[in-house]
């Protein structure tokens, strides 16, 4: 019985093996006996017809099926794979080279498609419109840029009030999600960080003297916790919407039902995809569930899903950019970049400053760590380069600060950095130098905050030391267009906000954005994967 029972477990075994092994090197037609002589020699020739006929049936269906991506445009089906015979003589007329690019309208294309992207692909959009809803004020409508009036009227209009307004910072979000809250009328509710919410009431008793709405804003953070008002909203605005793109947060289990719920949603975000793919779910599920239905087939279309040595379910990859690009702007999003406005607004020059460290005791410490990284684990990897960047901000301290000083000596300066060390060098030597300086890190209050962008504002001061974390939204500092970075992050989104908090409507002046970046140090790695995360990125929005 023993026996027989481990044959059994042998021949699923086997079975598997062949299978993989099949599917991989069908050209070798010897194979089916080569796997018939092993099996018949393991447990005996009577099992092998059985086997056999597993074989044969896995040749049948050991093509690989056709996968469908959309065009860019919406208006072809790429298709790749090994098609049936039938499939074959009806796609031949649209094979090009290794793949098929067939039109939306034919039957074999759409066929392939989702059902929710079969409805979008067949039916034609709404067009975009540039005239007053209805109810937004004359004299904010008049204030508005061209292509804010269509962003205001098409959100209305053509994505019926449900809408991620994904234009790039400092295009303005905010006053254009004031002309659709005088628009839909109360109650509305304000979804944000703690440290904007000042900023938003101030924004709204400014634009809107002529025209009054209900309105009630809540911290991200507090959401879980807060009374709020009323069950049913007229409109949701969720600024900064990246703060919910993990959809197991707990400030995203509170938003989400709300807008959800909601009658008309807008979810306002300059990077709606900072890093991958994955992160836009949360944002689409929120506006149209029935489209971006359960994550596991969201991820398994667009986020490569697949089972690594690390994960059983790994949904950091990209597929399908073009299919996504288009149905984000077929369905869910309108957005603007500066390139698209460049006519309004002044050039922006980056200019990456090399610079070498005399620190010698940091820098063999961080060739330490990159010994060490070969052949670590992935968790003992996150460690080391964790401790990698700790050591770069000592590294690279000195040097840039006297970069820092050497700029702020010539026109106002905003220096960002991340580690409080570096903040903390730049303060002290700022103020020695006599330089009128000042610092917003997470320990500034919101008034004080306030205070401080108003000084920038006003031209009184020489360098503004500003933490990343604490000063990269929300914050309009235009007076100023000199701007140094004295780390990078490792996401791309904070760098383009923090450049943003001076290159943005308003902005009169050519904006320099200086980098530092230390030889020998963290640095080049760091700079590398930011522009391999906006390579995915801008392939999407």
């Amino acid at each position: 019985m023993a026996l027989k029972r481990r044959t059994g477990w042998f021949e699923r075994r086997y079975t598997f093996v062949s299978m993989a092994t099949l599917m991989i090197s069908r050209s070798r037609p010897s194979s089916h006996c080569w796997y018939a002589r092993i099996l018949s020699a393991s447990v005996g020739h009577a099992r092998c017809t059985v086997h056999m006929a597993s074989l044969k049936d896995i040749m049948l269906v050991s093509a690989m099926p056709l996968s469908s991506e959309l065009t860019s445009d919406g208006l072809h089906v790429v298709l790749r794979g090994k098609p049936t015979t039938a499939q074959a003589a009806l796609l031949q007329p649209f094979k090009n080279k290794g793949h098929w690019k067939v039109p939306t309208e034919h039957p074999e294309a759409l066929r392939m498609l989702p059902v929710p992207l079969q409805r979008l692909a067949t039916s034609p959009p709404l067009e975009y419109t540039d005239d007053n809803p209805g109810n937004v004020s004359p004299q904010l409508w008049n204030k508005l840029f061209p292509f804010q009036r269509r962003t205001v009227s098409s959100i209305a209009r053509r994505y019926r009030g449900r809408c991620l307004m994904a234009h790039d910072m400092g295009l303005g979000k905010t006053v254009q999600a004031i002309a659709l809250m005088q628009h839909y009328g109360s109650p509305v509710l304000i979804l944000c960080p703690a440290f904007l919410r000042k900023n938003w009431e101030a924004e709204i008793n400014r634009w809107s003297t002529d025209c009054s709405f209900e309105f009630f804003i809540v911290s991200y953070d507090s959401l879980a916790t807060a009374e709020l008002p009323a069950k049913h909203w007229k409109l949701i605005v969720a600024d900064e919407a990246h703060y919910i793109k993990h959809k197991d947060a707990r400030r995203t289990r509170a938003a989400l039902p709300l807008l959800l719920s909601a009658e008309h949603a807008v979810l306002l975000s300059g990077t709606p995809c900072p890093n991958r793919p994955e992160e836009l779910y949360t944002l689409m599920h929120a506006l149209r569930p029935s489209i971006a239905g359960s994550f596991n087939a969201f991820a398994r279309r667009y986020c490569n899903a697949r089972r690594t040595r690390f994960s059983m379910f790994d949904t950091t990859g990209s597929s399908r950019r073009s299919e996504l690009a288009w149905l984000l702007r077929r369905a869910f999003m309108v957005r603007y970049t500066k390139a698209d406005v460049m006519h309004e607004m002044p050039p922006k020059v980056c200019a990456p400053v090399r610079v070498r460290s005399e620190a010698k005791q940091h820098l063999d410490r961080i060739a330490e760590l990159y010994e060490m990284m070969e052949d670590a684990s992935p968790l003992a990897l996150k460690a080391l380069v964790s401790e990698a960047f700790r050591v770069t901000c000592q590294a690279k301290l000195s040097v840039s600060v006297e970069f820092v000083l050497s700029q702020a000596a010539k026109c106002p300066t905003i220096a960002f950095g991340h580690h409080r060390d570096m903040l903390d060098a730049l303060e002290t030597a700022g103020e020695q130098r006599g330089l009128r300086t000042v610092r917003i890190d997470g320990g500034t209050t919101m008034m004080h905050r306030q205070d401080i962008v108003e000084s920038i504002q006003a031209g009184r001061v020489d360098l503004a030391c500003l933490s990343m974390g604490a000063a990269g939204v929300g914050l309009t500092m235009t007076t100023v267009s000199n701007v140094v970075f004295m780390e990078l992050p490792w996401n791309p989104a904070v760098l383009r906000q923090c450049e943003d908090r001076v290159y943005r409507v308003g902005q009169t002046k050519t904006c320099t954005i200086h980098y530092i970046m230390c030889d020998d140090t963290l640095d080049q790695r760091v700079w590398d994967k930011i522009e391999a995360k906006e390579h995915v990125s801008r392939a999407i929005v």
